[in-house]
């Protein structure tokens, strides 16, 4: 379980999440449910020729797309920016790899679906509207004691 992060003084939390916010969390979550299936589909229809090992290959990747994106979308909705971040290079890697199977001819084009919503909700989460609302991570205190510290950390202002 994820603690909530804690505003820093002088930087407060808006009161309310914003729409942006809200909105790619759902983009996020449309995009990893429907590369699950599709990734679910590839791998377990039997209605395929032989010779299908590029098609079973994408949608292995798609699942594990799918799975990761669902999991980290969460700590995203609740301010984390630095899983923000992280899930920002994951979804561009995730429409580079989609796009280019279905232009090279590996997947249907229902497999479009993922990657467009994903970069949906990249954009949102990116706004300025909802700024704000990852801003304060960067900012906390340190709280970790002294003796946790590692070589090259920066010590407390």
């Amino acid at each position: 379980m994820t603690r909530s992060p804690r505003p820093a003084p002088g930087f407060p939390r808006p009161a309310a999440r914003p729409r942006s916010v809200d909105a790619a969390y759902v983009s996020w979550l449309a995009a990893s449910f429907t590369s699950i299936v599709v990734g679910l589909l590839a791998l377990t229809t039997t209605a395929l020729p032989d010779g299908t090992a590029p098609l079973r290959v994408t949608g292995a990747v798609s699942l594990v797309f799918g799975l990761v994106v669902g999991v980290l979308a969460g700590p995203v909705r609740a301010g984390h920016a630095s899983v923000r971040r992280m899930l920002l290079w994951i979804s561009l890697a995730g429409a580079v790899v989609g796009f280019t199977a279905v232009l090279g001819g590996f997947a249907s084009s229902l497999l479009l679906i993922a990657p467009v919503l994903v970069l949906v909700a990249t954009v949102c989460a990116y706004r300025p509207a909802a700024r704000q609302w990852f801003d304060h991570e960067d900012r906390l205190p340190d709280d970790r004691p002294q003796g946790d510290r590692m070589q090259g950390d920066r010590p407390d202002e």
